[in-house]
């Protein structure tokens, strides 16, 4: 015969088994219409059976006489004026017994079908009765199933280190996806398993510690304070949004940058220039001392000059907003020198930030670092470097565990990886914290 895979039996095959019972099935019989093995249909009513029924527990003979129920004898303890039926008396002991009596053999203690749902001596039976009822037998089993669940499957000192590991690795604003897979072999969880620790509390880090573990606000309809004047001349014919679309298409761009700043002018001592590359989640950071057209330019005449020849193939795109010290697109896109094109900007539509989400995304990741409102300041170039290099080290799941870094060498080649001054940073190593 052949056997299921699923050897969990549902609610429906319950009540099969349920109703071939009353039937006067076997256990073969039952397994057959089941396709399982016949000790499970015998393990399943022996071990989900309930007690309807307690049996008469006294030594009395009649607890085990088949005309019990109807018997009327009176006075076999000899005492006349006794007015009670000698059934059930607790005087007569095991042993004795009576011209009536008629031994009640029954196994459903220790043998199928366990229960006593089609036996025709229930109604006279002093003995425990049992019955399978397919919704109770479910009820109890989904039960069982759901504790046997709860709890670590580890040893103490196991889950010390796992805490210990969480614990380190949020401190460092590593995501709990990058803690999994950096320390897999010590941690052996999934990052939906961690989560699953500190929501229910299990781990000593709690849900404030998570990095993106934030309430949004709702965005106003039309921020106002985005509305600056200096944009109301500028014409940026064939530099739209739109415009952009049909330069991606039509040069078939895979791989380009977006570019925004973090931290605003009148609260900070300096701004953070930030670029991305959507695809590999690729980052670079730049620091600064004003969010002014005069230093973006210089930040990237300096990426020009370094990466040299190389600079038209890593950046042919960047995509921006409508800040007013991205307005010189002219500047930016052209080599002071030769005239030359060296790059193409575009610029989003206002207030509509959805048009470059990735830079966006990275701005709420780095909150964690740099929160708002907090004054930055002191920042070094150094400093973004390092803060660079470990960002693109993360292992994230939506590159299918490889790391921004990874991907953007085999791309581009680790010669331009090293002019951008970033390092190669281990997994197990990435601090995510404000430089210092």
């Amino acid at each position: 015969m052949s056997q299921s895979n699923n050897i969990h039996l549902n609610l429906s095959k319950r009540q099969i088994i349920e109703n071939l019972l009353i039937d006067h099935k076997s256990a073969t019989e039952i397994a057959r219409v089941l396709n399982v093995h016949k000790s499970t249909i015998s393990r399943e009513i022996f071990k989900y059976r309930t007690l309807y029924y307690v049996g008469d527990k006294s030594d009395s003979i009649c607890s085990h006489c088949l005309n019990a129920a109807s018997c009327k004898l009176k006075h076999r303890c000899g005492r006349e004026l006794c007015s009670l039926l000698c059934r059930g008396c607790s005087t007569l002991k095991k042993g004795e017994f009576c011209d009536t009596y008629q031994p009640l053999h029954c196994k459903i203690e220790t043998r199928f079908p366990f229960v006593c749902s089609a036996c025709r001596l229930v109604q006279m039976c002093k003995r425990n009765h049992y019955r399978y009822v397919a919704k109770e037998a479910d009820k109890i089993a989904s039960h069982i199933k759901k504790e046997s669940r709860i709890g670590l499957d580890m040893t103490p000192e196991d889950f010390a280190r796992i805490d210990q590991i969480v614990k380190e690795g949020l401190a460092n604003n590593q995501s709990i996806y990058h803690i999994s897979k950096a320390f897999k072999n010590e941690i052996n969880r999934t990052p939906k398993t961690l989560y699953s620790y500190i929501n229910r509390n299990f781990l000593s880090s709690i849900r404030l510690d998570l990095p993106r573990a934030v309430t949004y606000k709702t965005r106003s309809k039309s921020p106002q304070k985005y509305d600056y004047k200096e944009n109301r001349k500028i014409d940026r014919t064939n530099h739209m949004y739109r415009d952009w679309l049909v330069f991606q298409s039509t040069h078939r761009i895979i791989d380009f940058w977006e570019m925004d700043f973090l931290g605003a002018p009148h609260a900070s001592e300096q701004q953070i220039l930030v670029l991305t590359i959507p695809r590999l989640q690729f980052i670079l950071f730049f620091p600064l001392s004003n969010a002014i057209q005069k230093l973006v330019l210089e930040t990237l005449d300096r990426i020009y000059y370094e990466l040299g020849s190389d600079f038209i193939r890593v950046f042919p795109v960047i995509l921006t907003d409508r800040d007013p010290a991205f307005n010189d697109f002219v500047a930016l896109e052209t080599d002071a020198q030769t005239g030359e094109i060296r790059t193409n900007i575009f610029y989003c539509d206002p207030n509509v930030s959805n048009q470059k989400p990735s830079v966006e995304n990275v701005n709420g990741q780095i909150r964690t670092i740099f929160p708002k409102g907090v004054c930055l300041s002191n920042i070094t170039l150094e400093q973004c470097y390092r803060l660079s290099s470990h960002y693109n080290a993360r292992i994230l799941h939506s590159l299918n565990d490889a790391t921004p870094a990874s991907l953007f060498i085999d791309i581009f080649g680790l010669e331009v990886f090293r002019k951008l001054h970033l390092e190669i940073v281990e997994p197990t190593k990435v601090s995510l914290k404000r430089p210092s």
